[in-house]
This record gives structure tokens, sequence and C-alpha cells, in this order.
């Protein structure tokens, strides 16, 4: 039986190291010109294929790490986008049913939207926390919500500055109405310009 002996210079030895750890693999290389002259003359053009194949890996690898953080990046959001849509028509559901229906007990409010007392309770109060119903409160003992009631006693108030009628407008972002007095107002619970 034969013996070869194992040579740590060897391209292909250095080439699979350069792929395993590229330190020892470019040590290898260094170490293998200076002391073979032939390679020093011909091995140029190896390095240079060598580099190219490394750059391309590079840009691969950087591209499959960009990709994968801009994968997670995109599940993230349309996650948040869901969880934002799923709010914003639970909102306009329940300021339909409060503004517009005129529906105040919570047990109403509950079987509209079909969900249990405590859920439409806990969602109602976070919308008065988040300034959907300005100056609202739940009254437990009734088991409703209180809205506050604008204050318009005389002709001049109703008016408003402008002298034009009160006229009811439905909000094109949340789709409660509002009464506006004058060619433009404000969105009375989300916030949104009306014309």
């Amino acid at each position: 039986m034969e013996n070869k002996n194992f040579d740590l210079y060897s391209w292909p030895v250095i080439i699979v190291l350069l792929f395993l750890f590229w330190p020892v693999g470019f040590y290898l290389i260094y170490k293998k010109v200076q002391t073979d002259k032939k390679t020093a003359l011909t091995a140029s053009k190896i390095l240079n294929l060598l580099g190219t194949l490394f750059i391309v890996v590079g840009v691969i690898t950087l591209i499959a790490v960009v990709g994968i953080f801009y994968l997670a990046l995109g599940i993230i959001l349309k996650k948040f986008s869901k969880k934002l849509i799923n709010s914003a028509e639970n909102v306009k559901k329940y300021l339909a049913i409060v503004i517009n229906g005129n529906v105040r007990q919570l047990d109403g409010i509950a079987a509209a939207v079909g969900k249990p007392y405590d859920v439409v309770k806990k969602d109602l109060q976070k919308l008065i926390d988040d300034g959907y119903f300005k100056n609202a409160y739940i009254n437990e003992a009734n088991r409703e919500i209180v809205l506050a009631q604008p204050t318009v006693n005389t002709e001049v108030n109703m008016r408003g500055n402008t002298g034009a009628a009160p006229r009811v407008v439905s909000c094109s972002c949340c789709g409660a109405n509002n009464t506006v007095y004058g060619a433009t107002g404000e969105c009375e619970y989300c916030g949104s310009p009306l014309a």
C-alpha cells in the first residue's frame, strides 16, 4: 500500500479552507506564493477567479441576510397592518351603532356587534380613552355609554359665526355623522376634515 503525503499547500485544501475559515486559507495562499516561485508567477488567474467567486458569494450572502431582514420586517408590517385594519373596522362599527344608530345601551351594542357585554364595555372604554367619544363615560349602573351633549341654546350658537344653518355630514374616514356649521368642519370623533 502506497502512503501519500497530505499536501497542506495544495489548491483543493486551500480552497476548502477559504470557504470554511478564510483567514487560514488566505494565510496558506500567502505562504504558497512565498515558497513556490511557479505559483507566484501563475497564481494571479486562480486568485482573480477566487476573488470574483468570493465577491459573488459575499453579495449573495449579503442579499440573503438583508433579504431575511426585509422578510421579517415585511411579516411584522403585515401583522401590524392587519391589526390596524381590524381596529379601524371596530371603531367604525361602534361609531355607526352609537352615533349614527343612537344606541346607548351596552347590551344593545353588544347584540349589534355580536360580542359579549364585557368585551363591548372594554372596547368602548378604550374608544373613550383614545378620544373617539369626547367627554363620554360608561354608566355601569344603567349599563350604557353616556355622551356629552353639545350646548346649543340660541339661534346664534346653532348658526355659528358663519350664519349658515347646521347640516349633518357623514365622515368619510370613520363614518360618524357630524353636525357642521359652515362650509367645512372637523369630525368630532376622529378629527378628519369635513366638507
